[in-house]
């Protein structure tokens, strides 16, 4: 019955690349999503330089001309700047040759993108664009929310972002390493980490941190050494795979003190791995952690509660047990891949109807 299957043509990041959206894909493919549906993935951006990205952007335009017409459905991957600016013509492409459209928009950031960034005639680009898609897919009801603001409300669908549950075995809530996964910027939070590192180690000098991510590695280890607190920070670079997985199962806290989120993959990683979590209440992340059930939540740039909910863990290891295992289930209950899977079908089969 393979005519009847789904045939869906997917757009996004490579694969290899870092960052929430390849890993989304990732755990599509993990969970075989292309053995339920005829799908190809074509990628449109690859780290290299400007010319590089250019020439791969051509190239894989090219492809996605030349294959478009064997699929019913374009999938879109979407963040904000160059990641909309790209995909915007994927889109019209698209239309032209009159296939349904999904855009699944990822950006945590996207409202300051509209808002603070854009004119009036980029945020009427911006408009139109959203308005040739037959399904728009967001990852909270807050940016549901907020993306009715640009487009029909009822296109609009919410997908939790999910991952792979693994088995959990001989984890360590006694120890005291701290992880910390994604790009290493003020507006993850990492500066007000930092600022706060000391106080932690004053009264816990086993404390570690591991930070894991790329961005600004070289001024980030200066602050360390002027803070006096090299010997507690470890700069991983970007992790991913088995070495990612060894990481998340060695550290029994896991801090995330963003400005802005989508509904990051790294807490949800976290989670799927009995980390006890300490986060901001930003974007979709109210949506999956209960303050003080399966994780803390604090307010962005508060260093104080930020130091305090660290230090509380550190000196309590059955409250970082109770609260990792509440994670775990969380996942287990409203995170499983599985279960996204089946929806993101259901969404392909409405869309295929419309």
């Amino acid at each position: 019955m393979t005519d009847n299957k789904l045939k869906v043509l997917m757009i996004g990041p490579d694969p290899n690349e870092k960052g929430g959206i390849a890993s989304v894909v990732n755990q599509y493919y993990e969970a075989d999503l292309n053995q339920l549906i005829i799908l190809k993935y074509i990628p449109t951006m690859k780290s290299g330089t400007k010319l590089f990205k250019f020439m791969y952007f051509i190239k894989c335009m090219m492809q996605y001309i030349g294959t478009i017409k064997n699929y019913e459905i374009i999938h879109i991957h979407m963040s904000s700047r160059g990641s909309f600016r790209r995909k915007k013509y994927f889109i019209k492409i698209a239309k032209i040759f009159d296939k349904k459209i999904i855009i699944h928009l990822h950006s945590g950031e996207f409202h300051q993108f509209y808002y603070n960034e854009s004119d009036e005639k980029q945020k009427n680009v911006i408009r139109i664009t959203f308005s040739l898609a037959n399904k728009v897919i967001v990852l909270s009801e807050e940016w549901r929310d907020f993306l009715s603001e640009i487009c029909d409300i009822n296109k609009i669908s919410i997908l939790y972002n999910s991952v792979q549950l693994r088995e959990i075995t001989d984890k360590n809530y006694d120890h005291k390493d701290i992880l910390f996964l994604g790009r290493l910027s003020k507006g993850k939070g990492i500066d007000d980490l930092l600022d706060i590192f000391p106080q932690i180690i004053s009264g816990n000098q086993n404390a570690h941190m591991y930070l894991a991510g790329d961005g600004d590695i070289d001024r980030y280890k200066t602050i360390c050494v002027k803070k006096g607190i090299e010997n507690h920070v470890t700069f991983l670079g970007w992790v991913s795979g088995f070495e990612k997985q060894e990481y998340l199962a060695k550290c029994s806290i896991f801090v995330l003190p963003s400005y802005h989120e989508g509904m990051p993959m790294s807490l949800l990683e976290a989670m799927s791995q009995g980390c006890a979590v300490v986060t901001t209440g930003v974007g979709g992340i109210p949506r999956v952690i209960e303050n003080e059930k399966n994780g803390l939540l604090i307010d962005p740039g508060d260093q104080k509660a930020l130091a305090n909910c660290i230090i509380t863990l550190l000196n309590n290891p059955f409250l970082k047990k109770t609260l990792g295992e509440a994670a775990y289930l969380t996942i287990y209950e409203k995170f499983n891949i599985n279960k996204t899977i089946l929806r993101l079908i259901q969404l392909y089969q409405e869309a295929r109807e419309d």
